[in-house]
């Protein structure tokens, strides 16, 4: 595309989508390109698939933003609904101790509860079918795409900020008092 060929993957995602979903069952796809292209063009097509891996435990606050994302879709807001959702992801797939992927996510939980991003339901989440809630700033960090960590500062930047236009606002007020 452009200027560069295609990852092997890429192109193979791309050429997926040929047809109309629902409606046909086979598709097309054309490759245009130059001859002195051709050989890469051929890599890209014969080429082996990439091995893939997870990603959630590597990434910074990788569990923590996939169980924040989880919450505020109402897809796991119980321990029994976290569970069911990590049996579902490719990292708990390709763990040795799958019991250590449960492990990260409760941790997780707690951590999101301590930032207050998500909030236990009644029961309180340490006990036994405790739910949880995305608060309004575990929603709002999750709707800007903004990472947990990103989010977190941006948040408290503004609290920050308030309270100095506050703190503006009462000098103004003294300075009057004074004239």
């Amino acid at each position: 595309m452009a200027r560069d060929l295609l990852s092997v993957a890429s192109y193979r995602q791309m050429k997926g989508r040929a047809g109309r979903k629902g409606k046909d069952t086979q598709g097309e796809s054309f490759l245009c390109y130059t001859k002195p292209d051709e050989d890469g063009v051929a890599k890209m097509v014969q080429g082996q698939m990439p091995s893939i891996s997870s990603r959630l435990g590597v990434e910074s606050r990788g569990f923590e933003r996939a169980l924040l994302e989880a919450v505020v879709a109402n897809l796991a807001t119980s321990q029994t609904a976290i569970e069911t959702y990590a049996g579902f992801t490719l990292c708990f797939h390709q763990a040795e101790g799958q019991r250590g992927v449960l492990e990260q996510l409760q941790k997780a939980a707690y951590y999101l509860i301590e930032e207050k991003l998500v909030e236990p339901i009644d029961t309180g989440y340490t006990q036994a079918g405790g739910a949880l809630q995305a608060t309004t700033l575990g929603r709002a960090i999750v709707t800007s795409a903004l990472s947990i960590d990103e989010g977190l500062f941006v948040h408290r930047e503004l609290e920050r900020s308030m309270r100095c236009f506050i703190l503006d606002d009462e000098l103004v007020l003294h300075l009057r008092v004074l004239i």
